[in-house]
Order: C-alpha cells, then structure tokens, then sequence
C-alpha cells in the first residue's frame, strides 16, 4: 500500500489518497477516508439491494472482528473471505478488533490474548487463534491485536502493561504472517496504546514503528460505546497532537470513536485520515435523525419508496 499526501493544511491536517490498497491493488482512496460501518458484514437496517442503490457509498466496509470471530469456521469454509460471504464483492474490507458502537467490557485481556465479545458472549483470543480469525475473512486491512482496556481513570502501570502486551501481540503476529499465504496483500495497522501515559505512548510508537505495519491506530482513550459521547477529543487535543507528531508522515493514521462530525473535523485537523461511521447507530438507537432535508419518521418507518428521498440525501444514511 502506498499513502500519498497532496498537501498539508494547518499544522497536521492532511490530504491525499491511498494506492494499491490490500487485496484490491487496482483501487485508490481518498483521505480523510470515512468507512462503512457494518454489523456482522450487513450495514445496519440496509440491505444489499438498497445499499447498491445509494450514491456515495464509502470504498472500504468496516467489519469488526468482535462481530464475526464466534463465526470463524463458517467463513473460513466459504474460503472466499468476508466481503464476498457478504455480498460485499466490490467492497475492500477493514477489521478492527471490536466494534466502537459497543463498550468493551473491562478486565479480559491477558498477557496471552483478548477477549472479544460478540452476540453469543465472549471469545478469547490467542495470537494463533486471531490469526486463524483473520485468515478467515481476508480484510484488505487488519488492526494488529491489542490490549486498548485503559481509559482516563488508568494508571501508568496499567499503561504500561497494556504496551507490553499490545507489542508482545504485534511480534507473534508478524510472526505468524510469514508464512501466510493468504494474508500476503493483506495491510497490518499497528496499535498505539498507552492510556494518558505520554511516557507509555512513546514506547508503543518506538516500538510499533520500527517493525512492519503500514498503517497505526490510536486507541485507548476510552473503552468505546456510549460512553464515548462524552470524550471531548478538543479537551485531549494537545496530548493527541504530541503522539501524532511522533508518528511517521507516510503512514495512514485511523482513530475508532463514536464521533460526531464537529469532533471528526476537530481529528481532521490533528493529523487523523481514516474514521469509523458508528455514530449514525448510535443516533437511531435515540430515535433521532441527523438531518438530510427531509422530515422521515423513525418511529413509524417500515418501508420507504426509494425515488422520494431527495437527491443530496443519498449519501450513506441508516433509514
């Protein structure tokens, strides 16, 4: 994969786009990237034919492991991977360990693995077993295992045993993925972990730098879900800012969140290029529309005639 900026605006914000992107070297994206976000490999309350339907629909569908991992023999039968097992051919696929709409549980990640909860309760993980996972679903993009189990109220210990884990996890993968034949196109993004140890922050990005990823995700902030409503990233900026700085320019930087748009434009301008789209979940979870020009009842909704949606509102929306 080839990340290519066009220009910086500000003191961080960038544009660009990526090139020869995993699996699918013939596609191009463009950065800041917004991905689809997908529950079980389906977009929430949208099916195939509707979606095909929608101009704009983001390139890369956003799959979490957390989701699918209970599955894993099913789809690894398949043999074609995720994207074709959910009718999401044209798709490219990114996996991140769990889904930021759903908060994580604390106090199940081990020296030896995580635990990951979906729909049928939780899975623990090894490095072996993650891998097995991943080979599974053929992403384009995979986020490496991590223990991202901190949040404000941590302390720099358990910082710092996050970084120890999250690293000890990154060398079994990579060591995994040498003799994998199925994830030879496949793009590794690094975990930076550390908590609100900037000291704890360093050594993740020391270490995570100097082994083989392609891209970094920042994580740790907080424990996903809900909750994350109330993360003020504008009150974080600084302390976001100085661990972007210690990152390398030629490398796409992704941050999970349930973000709404005023805090996205906010991490556009830290240095961030890629983002989830949970939020619009969140959203109808409350019973409210973010607004498109058009008054469409959530609460008596059943089926809509697709020609009376104005044309601007074709972006992806979760009717």
């Amino acid at each position: 994969m080839k990340f290519n900026i066009q220009c910086v605006r500000g003191n961080q914000a960038r544009l660009g786009y990526l090139a020869e992107v995993g699996c699918h070297g013939n596609k191009t994206l463009e950065t800041p990237l917004c991905m689809l976000y997908t529950k079980g490999g389906s977009a929430p309350y949208i099916t195939a034919e509707v979606l095909k339907k929608l101009q704009d629909v983001p390139s890369m569908a956003h799959m979490p492991l957390n989701q699918v991992a209970s599955f894993q023999e099913t789809i690894a039968g398949f043999k074609d991977g995720i994207a074709k097992f959910a009718a999401l051919d044209n798709q490219l696929v990114y996996t991140s360990n769990n889904d930021p709409a759903v908060e994580v549980p604390t106090g199940y990640n081990t020296k030896t693995g995580i635990g990951l909860w979906g729909k049928g309760g939780k899975t623990q993980l090894d490095c072996e077993g993650y891998i097995q996972c991943i080979e599974a679903m053929i992403p384009d993009w995979f986020q490496s295992m991590s223990d991202a189990d901190t949040d404000s109220t941590s302390t720099n210990k358990r910082a710092g045993k996050a970084v120890e884990r999250t690293i000890k996890f990154l060398d079994l993968i990579l060591e995994n993925l040498k003799t994998s034949k199925t994830l030879e196109k496949s793009v590794l993004f690094g975990s930076i972990v550390g908590g609100y140890d900037m000291g704890a922050r360093k050594k993740c990005i020391c270490e995570t730098v100097a082994r083989n990823v392609q891209g970094f995700v920042l994580e740790g902030f907080h424990r996903l879900g809900p909750s994350t409503e109330d993360f003020d990233i504008k009150q974080h900026s600084d302390f976001i800012s100085n661990i972007i700085k210690l990152l390398p320019d030629d490398a796409p930087r992704l941050m999970h969140n349930v973000w709404r748009p005023d805090s996205i434009l906010i991490a556009i301008e830290l240095g961030i290029d890629v983002f989830d789209s949970s939020y619009p979940l969140y959203m109808l979870k409350f019973i409210l529309s973010l607004g498109c020009g058009a008054e469409i009842s959530m609460l008596n909704f059943e089926y809509c005639d697709l020609d009376s949606i104005p044309s601007d509102c074709w972006s992806y929306i979760l009717t």
